[in-house]
């Protein structure tokens, strides 16, 4: 009897759905293998194209049409805009939101600078999204830790501080020795941030803020960055209960054999 049961909450525990990607911006790929001379297979998101930060930082909004492109004449800033429907300040700020974005932005910033240090990235939540649902940030660093003047990297040391509508969710310090490596912020709730609205029109974003804490670094390259909804990780009941009954109509048989 006992076996039936342990086996029958080990189907109960493992059965889980995956959470919900609300946005990924950038390929987990430590390569930045999208870029204005290797334009991948485009429609933004995962495959948008890496583009060199141009000039220092803008102010909200920004523009959803950045061209990107090289050189002196690209056109990028730190915004970059999923396809939605911005009409609504969520910050408390006083811009005027871009209103309707018909497809995912093509291009976006590839690095943080010492005077270009925000990367933004817009999105509407879906509807469904609870207030109560956990939510959690991730991104990674990649190829290139520069060594600025000194031609030292070994002690240089950069903050990135995760933000969602202007709220610090966590920062994150990244050393030359965490090079390709990933972060995902602690949970985090709509209700945590003031609930700020779900659904087209509202304009939330997410933004990574880099700074320099030690060192002459003179840019830190971003590798992805995702939003997720872990609302749906958890135990399926109807899978797990399936086993789980599945297990108690076992048990006369178990016991006959006996």
């Amino acid at each position: 009897m006992k076996k039936t049961l342990t086996l029958a909450f080990i189907g109960l525990a493992v059965a889980q759905a995956d959470a919900t990607t609300i946005f990924t911006a950038g390929l987990i790929d430590n390569l930045q293998a999208y870029t204005p001379s290797n334009p991948g297979p485009g429609g933004g998101g995962a495959n948008a194209i890496f583009v060199q930060e141009a000039g220092p930082a803008n102010d909200l909004p920004g523009s959803p049409l950045d061209t990107g492109g090289e050189g002196d004449g690209r056109v990028i800033d730190d915004d970059y805009y999923f396809a939605g429907n911005y009409t609504t300040v969520v910050d408390g700020g006083s811009y005027t939101p871009v209103g309707l974005v018909v497809a995912n932005e093509g291009n976006m910033e590839r690095a943080w600078t010492g005077t270009d240090q925000n990367l933004r990235y817009h999105f509407n939540f879906p509807a469904s999204t609870g207030a109560a649902d956990p939510l959690q940030i991730s991104f990674g660093v990649t190829n290139g830790f520069d060594a600025g003047a000194d031609g030292d990297n070994t002690n240089d040391i950069w903050t990135i501080d995760a933000k969602m509508n202007g709220n610090s969710i966590f920062t994150q310090d990244v050393s030359i020795g965490d090079i390709n490596g990933d972060w995902t912020s602690p949970s985090f709730t709509l209700a945590d941030i003031g609930n700020p609205g779900v659904g087209e029109g509202f304009d939330n974003y997410v933004e990574l803020t880099g700074t320099v804490k030690a060192g002459d670094s003179r840019w830190l390259s971003l590798d992805y960055v995702q939003l997720d909804n872990n609302a749906a990780a958890v135990p399926e009941p109807s899978t797990g209960l399936l086993v789980f009954f599945g297990g108690l109509a076992l048990l006369p048989v178990f016991r006959r054999r006996r």
